[in-house]
């Protein structure tokens, strides 16, 4: 297991507080080599959470086959602090897809017992009244003027993933790390949508 952390300083007018105590919220997103967690593995988790005015960001890389299992201990671990997990349609995939690798690799999962706040389900009813398009996550930071260094979807990294576990290759290691920490960068910039459904649900206080 590859372990990555550094501290980054997202630029957001939306209070975070809105959707929980700050520190009580882990925002999270992985990468797998499939759609199902019956038939596919898990290869990156990353975390991202407010510590000390700061924004710090972890990940755990599963830099060969069978320690799939060491990042997910390694991550529920690190989110025992936390009452709250958010994430982009992470209700539809990644919560689902890390059920469904606990079972198979008959770990106990911990997720249960954090509250989910999923950033697309609330703005998924805001789609036409948006004029967007598509409600992918770049599509939405597209949308916000959120630029990305990462030009490759999660399914194209699926082959560098496996190119990485023959070869070693930092560069293709980079490229698996960046996709992930400009997702989870992305998250706290993609905030500010949440405006719209904040106003339209009321009641509304600036």
């Amino acid at each position: 297991m590859i372990t990555a952390e550094h501290t980054f300083f997202p630029q957001s007018s939306y209070p975070i507080d809105r959707i929980g105590s700050p520190e009580q919220l882990l925002f999270f997103d992985i990468e797998t080599t499939g759609f199902s967690g019956a038939s596919s593995n898990l290869y990156l988790i990353g975390a991202a959470s407010v510590r000390d005015g700061a924004w710090h960001l972890i990940q755990w890389f599963a830099d060969r086959p069978g320690s799939e299992e060491e990042i997910l201990q390694a991550f529920f671990s690190y989110l025992e602090p936390f009452g709250a997990l958010v994430h982009f349609n992470g209700d539809t995939f990644d919560i689902p897809y890390l059920k469904k690798r606990c079972q198979i690799l008959g770990l106990p999962c911990p997720l249960d017992r954090l509250k989910s706040v999923d950033i697309y389900k609330r703005i998924r009813p805001m789609k036409k009244l948006l004029g967007l398009d598509s409600l992918k996550q770049k599509a939405v930071e597209k949308f916000l003027g959120i630029s990305r260094e990462d030009v490759y979807t999660g399914g194209q990294l699926i082959q560098v993933y496996e190119d990485y576990l023959e070869t070693g290759d930092e560069e293709r290691l980079r490229l698996l790390l960046l996709h992930n920490e400009d997702d989870l960068k992305g998250m706290p910039k993609l905030l500010p949508i949440l405006a719209y459904p904040d106003f339209l649900s009321g009641p509304f206080s600036p």
